[in-house]
C-alpha cells in the first residue's frame, strides 16, 4: 500500500485510526478504527454520502462504539500494527480507484470499500 496514492483526507483517516487504536490500547487497527476515522472528518464528503443513502451518523455512532468497546485491550507498549480486514479495506479501496479511473484513493473509495467489508464496520453500514 503507498500511502502516497491516497488524498490528504484518506491519509488522515488512517492516522486517526491508528491513533484511535493506540489510544484505545489495542494491538490492530481494524476496519471499525478507519470507519471512526471517517466520521472523525465531519466536513468531509462522508456525511452528505451516507445522508443521501438514508444513513444517519447517529444510528452508526452507538453501534460503532460498541464494536470499538468490545475490541481487547493489551497492555506493554507495543506497537499498533493494522490488522488483515483493514488492509484489505484499504486494497479493495485502491481497487475502487483504480476502476473508477480516479488519480488518488478518497475518503469515498474507502467508505464504499468498508460498506462492501465482511468486517463489523461493513455490517453497521
Amino acid at each position: 500500500m503507498d500511502i502516497n496514492a491516497f488524498t490528504q483526507r484518506s491519509q488522515q483517516a488512517i492516522l486517526h485510526a491508528r491513533d484511535t487504536a493506540a489510544a484505545r490500547n489495542h494491538q490492530y487497527v481494524q476496519a471499525e478504527h478507519l470507519l471512526d476515522g471517517l466520521l472523525a472528518q465531519q466536513d468531509s464528503i462522508v456525511y452528505p454520502l451516507l445522508s443521501n443513502l438514508g444513513i444517519h451518523v447517529t444510528d452508526i455512532r452507538g453501534p460503532l462504539d460498541e464494536a470499538l468497546d468490545a475490541i481487547p485491550r493489551v497492555t506493554g507498549g507495543a506497537d499498533v500494527a493494522f490488522a488483515q480486514d483493514t488492509l484489505d479495506v484499504l486494497d479493495t479501496a485502491s481497487s475502487e480507484r483504480a476502476a473508477m479511473q480516479d488519480a488518488y484513493t478518497s475518503v469515498e473509495h474507502i467508505l464504499l470499500a468498508l460498506a462492501e467489508s465482511p468486517s463489523d464496520a461493513g455490517e453497521i453500514l
